[in-house]
């Protein structure tokens, strides 16, 4: 046990265990010590976490391309250092991502990516695109408009003679 002019004692009346008492004693110094180098984490922590700045993400550089009948494929470039870009196609008057949020649609930071959308009806459809920390998160960055007219079947693919 320390003791002296530096030493805290605090005592704890334990329950029922047989009468014991606990006692234990911190040095001042230490007690001082242990509460500057926490309160430097806790002011670290909040400069570089929620008080940081946030990033300034980029548009994805999106191609889009009629490959055939009924489909479109996405090519998406993510230019930034972190995060996710992916593409959205307009279908049925709503707004709709281009993988259908199944995963294979999100170009990782610094990574390009292609995606095929099939059994589109032969229309003109407007796509675009988004990069930011997620698919929902309110930093993202939208790219220009796109459209892209998508072919029905040829006359005479049916193979009937």
């Amino acid at each position: 046990m320390v003791t002296g002019p530096n030493a805290v004692t605090a005592r704890a009346d334990m329950p029922s265990y047989g009468g014991f008492d606990v006692k234990f004693s911190i040095q001042r110094t230490g007690l001082v010590v242990g509460l500057i180098v926490t309160a430097g984490v806790l002011s670290l922590t909040s400069t570089t976490g929620a008080g940081a700045a946030p990033v300034e993400y980029q548009p994805p550089e999106l191609t889009f391309v009629a490959t055939g009948p009924h489909e479109i494929t996405a090519t998406i470039r993510n230019p930034n250092a972190t995060g996710i870009c992916y593409a959205i196609i307009g279908l049925d008057t709503s707004v709709h991502e281009f993988a259908e949020h199944d995963g294979t649609g999100y170009a990782p930071a610094g990574r390009t990516i292609q995606v095929t959308r099939h059994d589109l009806p032969a229309d003109r459809y407007r796509l675009s695109g988004y990069c930011g920390s997620s698919a929902t998160s309110r930093d993202q960055r939208k790219a220009p408009d796109q459209e892209v007219i998508v072919p029905g079947d040829k006359p005479g693919s049916s193979g009937s003679s």
